[in-house]
């Protein structure tokens, strides 16, 4: 696992359904414009998904977003950096900054 962190961050979100009804939801899940994750799931009441996104250490500010495949309504909340230095900016939103020791 360390090669992986070596090069990225691991942010994760909570995926809560706003809508709960008898299909099996879709949905996808970008950062800035790259699709994450493709997942279906089938929510109960009071039940939420933790995603889990290995972000590359590439400067630059970030946003994550959902796009419903289906009728469900998704709202994504407590953006966290599990591992690295990431500065959280908005509730979908953060910036990795460039280190000191790299060279421009």
């Amino acid at each position: 696992m360390e090669e992986v962190l070596d090069n990225a961050v691991q942010m994760r979100i909570d995926v809560h359904v706003a809508y709960i009804g008898q299909e099996v939801p879709c949905y996808r899940l970008y950062v800035n414009d790259e699709l994450f994750s493709e997942r279906k799931y089938k929510f109960e009441s009071d039940t939420y998904l933790s995603e889990q996104l290995f972000v590359k250490k590439q400067p630059g500010d970030y946003k994550i977003h959902i796009e419903s495949q289906s009728d469900f309504k998704y709202k994504l909340r407590n953006l966290r950096c599990a591992y690295g230095e990431v500065q959280i900016t908005g509730n979908d939103k953060f910036k990795i900054n460039k280190p000191r020791w790299w060279s421009t």
